[in-house]
This record gives C-alpha cells, structure tokens and sequence, in this order.
C-alpha cells in the first residue's frame, strides 16, 4: 500500500487526487486548514494552516511514499520542502499553469484541452 499525503487536499482538485488514490487502494492524508470542503472519503484530515511557523510539526516525522503538494503560493512550497521533502520518497508539485495545453496567459482558460496526465508509477 503506498502513503500519499496530499497537501492543500481539500480543495476541487486535491479532493479528486485523494479520491482517485484511495480507489487505488493508497493510504492518504491531506494536509489543509479544511477551509475549501472536507478530505475525499476514507482519507484522513489532518488540519493545519500552512501560514503558521509550525504548520507541518505534526507530521513532519511520518515518512511517506509520496507528498503531492498543490499550491499557488510559493512561500507554501519552500516551507513543505524544508520541513518535509526528508519523510518523502517522492515530492510531485502541480499548479495551475501544470494543466494548461496553452501556456499563453491570453489564451488560457478553463476551457482549454488539458495536458495528458502521467501515472508517476509507471516512470520508471
């Protein structure tokens, strides 16, 4: 079984990953202040606000096959990568402009055909 934390897995987008993951059979804990929703069914919640000096003490020690971070802001990623990027295994980063075909801001919409996704387990 692989661990997957998602973090900022509450919102659209980090509750479809967690959904998709726990169907695959992954244990899953999203890290999120629970603000946008709640975590996708049979994922654990673990509430922090990633503004805080101490937002990822709680599970910082907990190693995990794989961090999905999901964020917009990049003052959240340095953080999770100095506090976390030593418990991962692997550490995949998506942002809004990762689902784009079209990177031309002038063209880009949510109407737009979307990059092919990746199963990052058949990389290799």
């Amino acid at each position: 079984m692989t661990k997957t934390r998602i973090l900022g897995g509450t919102g659209w987008l980090g509750r479809e990953f967690a959904t998709q993951l726990v169907a695959n059979g992954d244990e899953v804990a999203c890290l999120a202040r629970g603000e946008s929703g709640a975590a996708a069914e049979a994922a654990r919640l673990v509430r922090a606000d990633r503004t805080g000096a101490n937002a990822y003490r709680s599970v910082s020690a907990e190693p995990w096959d794989d961090v999905i971070e999901i964020s917009a802001e990049p003052s959240f990623v340095d953080g999770a990568l100095a506090e976390l990027s030593s418990a991962a295994s692997q550490w995949t980063f998506v942002s809004t402009v990762s689902v784009y075909a079209d990177h031309d801001p002038r063209r880009a919409g949510h109407r737009r055909a979307g990059c092919r996704s990746v199963d990052h387990r058949k990389r290799m």
